[in-house]
């Protein structure tokens, strides 16, 4: 596979990626049989009803576009719906869920980009065997799911046991005799198997309006989430125009707001003020250099939300100018003591290059999952409500 390239974090699903290339598929076409697998082999960190965004380069139309298939509200959410609530509900259970995208993101992402050399039935195989003939637990999954996990102590403290045992679907599946699955033991999702085959052979419809989506509804509203039967059926991806910027003469292409890409060209735009190379690659001045630029930009973070700030504050904040009133302050931000990391961290991405040049950076999660797997489907649900600030 010459000049073919499939990158992420879970080798299983690289290999997928790897199959659809073989099968003379696209970067477009390997990314999504990438990240149907992922769903599968990283369900902590994705599902498919999760969401994400993907940039991609077409290089046979030379398109660069965004398909922003991000969180929504569902219709029945409300301000205070989490008001005198157990501070737990935001993370776990049927209340904690958004309107699930990826689905709709990925169909938008073939429809429009797909080579056409593949089926979308061919792209979901991989993922299907994974999930029939099942896979081994690994380290980082079985770490992750721990109890007490301390990566994700966000506005509750995070059970993973609790949250696998948040509904009696989700614990069949996914936990052992009243624990998480241990390093080495195999994890078949037989439902989810059969889930991904129809809505291979259905087509992705069915997620959201066909026999699963039906299903899916029925057992949301039956339960009281805010997601709806109208608002699966009206779920949306939206093809973007991606925000650009520079660094020392190469284009980038990263996602607008609500994601947070400018922040990226913000970085780059500070650290293009710098002589990098003086630094020596990989020596303690680098990277003391590189986390006071990141204090700094992810200080901006919250301005990109400002009131009235609107175009003209997002142009200030990515400029050149801008940049360098920061990084004439670099020296002013206090150095921390280091504190050790777990290794630990949500969501997934993956990245894929072919050779026509198209290329393509997708990432996707289930934020931590909320414990909610629908009977007979096999798949956890989104908790993206937690990342709703609670103050009305």
């Amino acid at each position: 596979m010459p000049n073919r390239i499939v990158v992420c974090p879970e080798p299983l699903a690289a290999a997928a990626g790897a199959e659809i290339f073989r099968a003379g598929g696209s970067a477009i076409d390997a990314a999504l049989a990438t990240a149907y697998a992922q769903a599968v082999i990283s369900p902590a960190m994705t599902s498919i009803a999760g969401s994400g965004v993907m940039n991609v380069y077409h290089a046979p139309s030379g398109r660069n576009v965004i398909i922003d298939f991000l969180d929504q509200a569902g219709s029945q959410a409300r301000e205070k719906m989490f008001a005198d609530r157990p501070p737990g509900e935001i993370l776990f259970g049927y209340k904690s869920m958004l309107i699930p995208t990826f689905v709709r993101g990925t169909q938008v992402a073939f429809d429009e980009f797909g080579s056409g050399r593949v089926t979308w039935q061919s792209l979901l195989e991989p993922a299907i065997r994974y999930a029939e003939q099942g896979f081994t637990i690994y380290p980082y999954l079985h770490q992750y799911w721990r109890a007490d996990n301390p990566v994700l102590q966000t506005s509750a403290p995070f059970d993973g046991y609790r949250m696998l045992a948040t509904t009696p679907a989700c614990a069949d599946i996914f936990t052992r005799q009243g624990r998480v699955p241990h390093i080495g033991e195999r994890l078949v999702q037989a439902d989810l198997a059969r889930t991904l085959r129809r809505i291979a052979v259905e087509g992705p419809d069915d997620f959201y309006t066909g026999q699963t989506g039906r299903t899916m509804a029925a057992d949301l509203e039956r339960n009281g989430s805010p997601v709806t039967t109208r608002d699966l059926a009206s779920c949306r991806a939206e093809v973007r125009e991606p925000v650009r910027g520079s660094y020392r003469g190469l284009t980038i292409s990263t996602d607008p707001p609500p994601a947070i890409g400018a922040l990226l060209l913000e970085l780059l735009n500070v650290l293009e003020c710098h002589d990098l190379r003086t630094l020596g690659q990989e020596s303690a001045a680098y990277y003391d250099l590189l986390a006071r630029a990141l204090f700094l930009v992810f200080a901006d973070r919250i301005r990109f939300a400002e009131p009235g700030g609107g175009p003209a504050l997002f142009a200030e904040l990515i400029s050149k100018t801008h940049a360098s009133e920061l990084a004439g302050r670099i020296g002013e931000v206090a150095r921390y003591s280091a504190q050790p990391r777990s290794g630990l961290a949500g969501t997934t991405h993956v990245t894929t290059y072919d050779d026509e040049g198209s290329a393509v950076s997708m990432t996707h999660t289930v934020c931590f999952g909320s414990g909610v797997v629908t009977p007979g489907l096999g798949f956890i649900h989104n908790n993206g409500m937690c990342m709703f600030d609670l103050r009305p």
